[in-house]
């Protein structure tokens, strides 16, 4: 694990989030230092749908959100992975319905379908946190 990771790694488990600016590039930023992060720690098909996962939440986040997201992962049991992106958006987020012919739109829906738990928390004048966990 590079130094870079550990380093980002270390704050999150310290309750400091990793912050992200709000611009495309910050989803796969996001994706790397999970990759890197879970490397040893889960099985390749759980780091995929987490790689997949945090670039939903975080390209929801640049497009709605403001000038910039946190990233917080955790552990809140032994076996379960905790993955959450807080932005400056007041709005509730919401599922829409599902529009095969859409070119956005089916984030929520990705995330539902292959977490194990998701859901936001809504931080009145501040703005929202989307998080999801899944077994690792």
């Amino acid at each position: 694990m590079t130094a870079y990771v550990k380093e980002y790694l270390l704050a999150d488990l310290l309750g400091v989030p990793i912050m992200l600016p709000s611009e495309p590039a910050s989803a796969g930023l996001a994706r790397r230092l999970l990759r890197e992060g879970l490397r040893g720690e889960a099985n390749e098909g759980v780091i995929s749908d987490v790689e997949l996962m945090v670039s939903e939440l975080v390209a929801n986040s640049v497009e709605h959100g403001g000038a910039s997201c946190a990233l917080a992962i955790s552990k809140p049991a032994e076996d379960v992975l905790r993955v959450a992106v807080s932005d400056w958006n007041q709005d509730v987020p919401h599922m829409g319905p599902y529009d095969p012919g859409a070119a956005s739109g089916r984030g929520l829906q990705l995330i539902a379908t292959l977490a194990q738990r998701w859901g936001h928390d809504r931080h009145p004048e501040i703005g929202n946190t989307v998080w999801f966990e899944v077994p690792v």
